[in-house]
């Protein structure tokens, strides 16, 4: 497996990626042109890619956020986003009316040895939007919780959505939004998370 550097990324050829100390650490390992397999599958990883453990195999991948925005006269806007993986084992997780946004990796929230990964989706308009929340569960993405309420006014306190719930093994506390008669609230709970 060898990382090469370059402007707009990374590639990575071969099937699954190990995360070397650094980016350039790997790129000053990269193999010379006349060494490297034309026929072997080559993956451009996108600057701003995450990297973690999300299938609990001990080797680092990397998933970064595609997305497909379109916008149609008759049906609307048909906008999408993918998170992708180095690891083509692991599919994609589909997100339904996302233009943007950033993965997270949250670390083992469930104690599984695998860590979650969370993304707030970037919408045309509205601050209220949902959290999710995945998991990486028998070679595919399930919640990992119900999708959290958020309001802008929640992320301008720079206030975790999630964390683990070190009083609870297998539970993490949400951060969520809440619009009572007079305000909208972040109020605090503790949620059991999928295995």
């Amino acid at each position: 497996m060898f990382l090469v550097a370059g402007l707009g990324g990374l590639l990575m050829l071969g099937q699954s990626c190990r995360q070397e100390s650094t980016a350039a650490s790997s790129a000053a390992q990269a193999p010379a042109a006349e060494d490297v397999d034309p026929n072997r599958p080559v993956m451009r990883i996108p600057d701003g890619a995450i990297t973690g453990d999300f299938n609990g195999d001990k080797q680092q991948e990397f998933i970064w956020l595609e997305t497909t925005n379109t916008h149609d006269e008759d049906i609307g806007d048909t906008s999408s986003c993918y998170m992708k993986c180095s690891n083509t084992s692991i599919a994609p997780v589909k997100v339904e009316s996302c233009i943007g946004g950033n993965p997270v990796n949250l670390g083992d929230l469930n104690n599984d040895g695998a860590d979650e990964l969370g993304l707030l989706p970037d919408w045309w308009t509205s601050c209220w939007r949902s959290y999710f929340v995945y998991t990486f569960r028998l070679n595919k993405w399930k919640l990992a919780v119900k999708p959290i309420n958020t309001h802008c006014i929640q992320w301008d306190q720079n206030l975790p959505v999630i964390e683990k719930d070190s009083s609870h093994a297998g539970y993490a506390i949400v951060h969520y939004s809440e619009l009572t008669d007079t305000d909208i609230v972040v109020k605090s709970m503790s949620v059991p998370v999928e295995k």
